[in-house]
C-alpha cells in the first residue's frame, strides 16, 4: 500500500511540474497583443498609438497617425511573423508583414502603399 502511494504521489508531481512548464512556457510566448508606439520611415518617427488585440494567431487593431488619420489593421501570425491588410481614413488601404521580437517589445516590418514598400516598427508602450 506504502509503495501504491508513493507512486501516486510521483505521477501528481510529474503531472504538477508538466502543468507549470506549459503555463509558464504560454506565459512567456510572445504576443501582438497591447499598446504599442509606432514609426514609418520615412512617414514620421514616431507616428502616434496603436492598439492590437491577439486571439489565437488572428491579430486586429487600430491606430492614430501624426496627422490625426485613424487606420485599421488584421492580419493571421505564424510564428513570429503578422501578415494582413492595412486601411485608414483617407481611403488608403495595402498590406503588411510585421516580424515581433524575441522579447516581445518591438516588432519590425513593412507595408505596401500604392506599390511601393515603407518600413513599419513599433515599440511597447
Amino acid at each position: 500500500m506504502k509503495t501504491y502511494l508513493n507512486e501516486i504521489a510521483v505521477i501528481w508531481i510529474i503531472i504538477l511540474i508538466a502543468g507549470s512548464i506549459c503555463f509558464i512556457k504560454e506565459a512567456n510566448a510572445q504576443n501582438f497583443t497591447g499598446e504599442w508606439v509606432f514609426s514609418s520611415e520615412p512617414d514620421c518617427n514616431p507616428c502616434g498609438p496603436m492598439k492590437l488585440s491577439q486571439s489565437n494567431d488572428f491579430v486586429t487593431g487600430n491606430y492614430v497617425n501624426s496627422d490625426s488619420s485613424r487606420g485599421v489593421v488584421s492580419c493571421y501570425r505564424e510564428g513570429q511573423v503578422c501578415r494582413g491588410a492595412w486601411a485608414n481614413s483617407h481611403r488608403h488601404y495595402g498590406t503588411f508583414e510585421w516580424t515581433i521580437s524575441s522579447d516581445n517589445r518591438s516588432f519590425k516590418g513593412s507595408y505596401d502603399f500604392q506599390g511601393t514598400r515603407h518600413s513599419w516598427n513599433a515599440k511597447r508602450k
